[in-house]
């Protein structure tokens, strides 16, 4: 159902849209006109001036390369090793000016040869490439080149001057050397330290890296860059089959002033640089006469060269035309979803206040019923609103507090200071809590001071900086850590207690130790002598009797021994280093075999095992699990002691197992238990105590101990240390 209004709304917002979008896409279409011409003109002119730079790089690259060609000549020339060797004429010297010159050919690799000959134009010392490699050429195999052209022109020269040839491919035996090989060749007179012309320097240019260096400058170009001689031929041209034209007889024809003559005589006759926009296309050049570098010999001169046809002029006009028409397009779609935004937002306004309205009663519902008191200030500290719980905390209304400053709620004692700490806050506002690791008081209408936990957060609004302040009654909290406080001091002092009576442990242990022992040796002591003096006086019945007192003393020794092992694992204080299980399982099972050589069992232990804990408790544990393996393996001729470990979620499980006697698991509760045993002492002997003493060490290293067997399969015994999965190494 559409009510009235819905239509009207509807009415309203068609009428206004349309209003909007005619108007928008008039303005539009007449801006785009003006904007595809400007966007065509400033197109050719970027384009222009992009390649007048492409040209202007190019240019400037082989400027700086010829001036480095001159000044390597002269260099070399000049080197101190070549006018030693001058001097001397000596076979050591030569080795050094050969080394050096190789030397420089390694370091520059922009060379294909570097040649000294002397004034008959037999070379001395030449260093040339070969497959990638430098290389000097033995004195057998140098040439006599006085038949060459540039000798003959750089011996015709002063001191300090240079010959540089025209740019052309490498030629050996009449016949252009391929792979092709552009080259150039710079030689300058080389004069001794009297001043007396004693041969030249001669150094051939691979210009094939010059030319690539130039051809990558094609990405920045349209069309690329062209370098021609100054006949016109392409040295580097848009295909390789009009490239080097002068240097084929059959491809004479193949140069730029063939294929734009006019054009060419145009360049010749003009300026240095210039652009030619004509019919035919764009003709952007700049010429390179060597010369002008003190270049002396035929050299010529080069002209770099950029050329756009009129094909890609045209490209450039329909490229501004679909941009101008898809820009167009995109932004009459633009103008239709922003025309229907406007409306919609039109329309929408007075439901926007609505929401307005609804979330500022919203706010204050939350505000109002918020668990902790809340006061916000403005900059100056003025209270401007409180809530509920801050009238029922501190005994005011809102009427009284508000236009009130916020010290009103802090001690009198505390109020200056506030007023100097909220004014530093107020200059740089963060959220944070008030008066860390300070004690805070609040004050109640009534005078009553309470402690508070106080959180400040600033809030941009309309009228200025305001700051929300949190504050939390903590009196029950403060109650609770003074009872906390409490139980720690009591603790303390039960701890002190308890040190105590571990001494007075001690001082009994060392009691035991030395004052009970005397009588059982006294007994033991007097028993023997009756026995070895008086035996042929006692009958049978009495000497089983003397030795029935003597096994008992004896027996409350090795008890007494027990139960001190026992107390000092108690009392032992932990030390944490990395223990190795596996030497230690392997130490112990030595020490029982050397008791007892003529038993036979097999070990087997699990290599590398590692532990964090205590050297001491660790060699406790396992004397007494080990020797238990050993004593109720006694009866087997296949005994079997295994020592080995596995990982349990986040827990690391040792085992030690036997094969020997087993027991009933029903009573594996008694296992730990002091003076507890599961079998004879006849059967096997024992006090009952080792496996209490293991179970002390081993909650010592905050671990535990279970076992698992059967009668007549063995015994398992398996325990813990808390040591992580990652800390311990298994390879």
């Amino acid at each position: 159902m559409f009510s009235p209004i819905n239509v009207m709304q509807g009415l309203r917002y068609l009428k206004f849209f349309f209003s909007v979008f005619v108007l928008a896409v008039a303005v539009l279409s007449a801006v785009m006109w003006k904007f595809y011409n400007t966007q065509l003109s400033h197109q050719q002119t970027i384009s222009q001036v992009a390649e007048e730079h492409v040209i202007q790089l190019a240019s400037q690259l082989i400027i700086n390369e010829i001036e480095v060609l001159r000044k390597d000549a002269l260099y070399l020339a000049e080197k101190s090793l070549l006018k030693a060797w001058l001097d001397t004429q000596s076979p050591q010297d030569l080795k050094y000016l050969t080394d050096d010159m190789l030397a420089f050919a390694r370091h520059h690799k922009a060379y294909d040869q570097i040649r000294f000959l002397d004034n008959q134009g037999k070379e001395v010392v030449r260093v040339h490439e070969i497959a990638g490699q430098y290389q000097s050429v033995l004195s057998t195999q140098l040439q006599d080149k006085s038949g060459r052209y540039y000798v003959t022109e750089v011996l015709a020269l002063g001191e300090g001057e240079v010959y540089m040839s025209p740019f052309d491919l490498n030629v050996e035996n009449r016949v252009i050397e391929t792979p092709l090989k552009p080259m150039i060749r710079v030689g300058t007179p080389v004069f001794d330290r009297k001043g007396q012309k004693r041969g030249l320097m001669v150094v051939n240019y691979k210009g094939g890296e010059l030319l690539k260096r130039i051809s990558a400058l094609h990405s920045f170009s349209e069309s690329g860059v062209w370098l021609l001689n100054d006949s016109g031929y392409w040295l580097l041209g848009p295909a390789e089959n009009k490239e080097w034209g002068f240097m084929y007889p059959d491809r004479q024809g193949e140069r730029f002033g063939s294929d734009f003559n006019g054009i060419w005589n145009t360049i010749i006759k003009g300026p240095e640089q210039d652009k030619l926009l004509l019919d035919e296309g764009w003709f952007i050049y700049q010429k390179i006469v060597p010369k002008t570098f003190l270049f002396s010999g035929n050299v010529g001169s080069w002209t770099i060269l950029s050329y756009v046809s009129p094909q890609q002029l045209n490209a450039h006009s329909a490229k501004s035309l679909n941009n101008t028409v898809i820009a167009f397009v995109a932004l009459v779609l633009l103008l239709a979803v922003v025309s229907g935004i406007i409306a919609f937002f039109g329309v929408q306004r007075w439901q926007a206040e609505l929401r307005i309205r609804e979330n500022e009663a919203r706010f204050r519902g939350l505000f109002d019923h918020a668990p902790d008191p809340i006061v916000i200030v403005d900059h100056q500290g003025v209270i401007t609103l409180i809530n509920n719980q801050a009238e029922k905390s501190f005994g005011y209304t809102r009427d009284e507090l508000r236009g009130k400053k916020v010290e009103v709620l802090v001690p009198e004692k505390y109020r200056h200071q506030h007023v100097i700490d909220r004014s530093g806050y107020s200059k740089k506002t963060v959220l944070r809590a008030m008066g860390e690791g300070l004690e805070l008081f609040a004050v109640r209408k009534d005078g009553s001071e309470f402690p508070v936990e106080i959180s400040l957060s600033p809030v941009n609004t309309e009228q200025g900086m305001l700051v929300l302040s949190n504050i939390r009654d903590i009196t029950t909290r403060k109650q609770t850590e003074q009872a906390i406080e409490e139980l720690n001091r009591h603790l303390k002092k039960q701890n002190r207690e308890l040190d105590v009576i571990n001494k007075e442990l001690e001082a009994f242990s060392y009691s035991v130790s030395h004052d009970l022992r005397a009588p059982l040796r006294a007994l033991d002591g007097f028993s023997s002598t009756l026995l070895s003096d008086y035996a042929d006086q006692l009958d049978e019945r009495g000497q089983d009797r003397l030795n029935r007192i003597r096994a008992a003393a004896q027996r409350m020794g090795v008890l007494i021994d027990s139960l001190l092992s026992l107390s000092r694992v108690s009392r032992l204080e932990l030390k944490h280093e990395s223990v190795d299980l596996t030497r230690l399982a392997e130490t112990v099972i030595e020490e029982l075999s050397l008791g007892d050589p003529n038993r036979q069992v097999k070990l087997i232990v699990q290599p590398n095992l590692r532990v964090d804990g205590d050297p001491q408790l660790l060699r406790v544990i396992l004397d007494n699990l080990l020797g238990n393996a050993w004593k109720f393996t006694s009866k087997r001729r296949d005994a079997v002691i295994d020592v080995s470990s596995s990982s349990e979620a986040t827990e690391i499980v040792y085992c030690v197992k036997d094969n020997g006697v087993g027991f009933e698991m029903e009573f594996v509760d008694k296992l730990f238990g002091a003076f507890q045993r599961l079998h004879t002492a006849s059967e096997f002997p024992g006090t009952g105590i080792g496996l209490a003493t293991v179970q002390r060490a081993v909650h010592k290293h905050g671990g535990r101990i279970w076992a698992d067997s059967e009668v007549g399969k063995g015994t398992a015994f398996y325990f813990t240390l808390q040591t992580e999965v990652d800390e311990w190494t298994e390879k």
